[in-house]
């Protein structure tokens, strides 16, 4: 049965130089590996396109639009033709990495609470 087949798998893989412990520890280079290619490939667009959905909505677009206009950004000064930047438009880039540091950390307790996760799922 299962046993003698598992005491084989295991003894081709320990002459291989190779310990594993069940059979279950043994990669299959089937295709399987091509679907499990395909399905993580289809779960990341799907990430990508809810986080270009987030970024295109609110809070984030209320926010960048107060960034801007009232905050920080609005402290950007317009660079000349062959002009350097004024470091005050640096000053402004330190501040806005922060913020949209915040935003993606937003996105990212959003879809993992969305999803049913409690806050040791998302930790681990």
């Amino acid at each position: 049965g299962g046993g003698k087949e598992e005491a084989e798998l295991e003894g081709k893989f320990h002459d291989e130089g190779k310990a594993v412990e069940s059979k279950d520890d043994v990669v299959d280079s089937g295709s399987d590996s091509d679907t499990d290619d395909e399905d993580r490939k289809a779960e990341d667009a799907a990430l990508a396109g809810r986080l270009e959905a987030y970024f295109l909505e609110d809070p984030f677009k209320t926010e960048f639009a107060e960034f801007m206009t009232t905050g920080p950004g609005s402290r950007l000064q317009p660079l000349g033709a062959g002009g350097e930047q004024p470091l005050e438009n640096y000053a402004v880039f330190q501040e806005y990495g922060p913020f949209v540091e915040n935003m993606l950390e937003a996105f990212t307790v959003k879809e993992y609470f969305s999803e049913g996760m409690t806050v040791t799922d998302v930790a681990s």
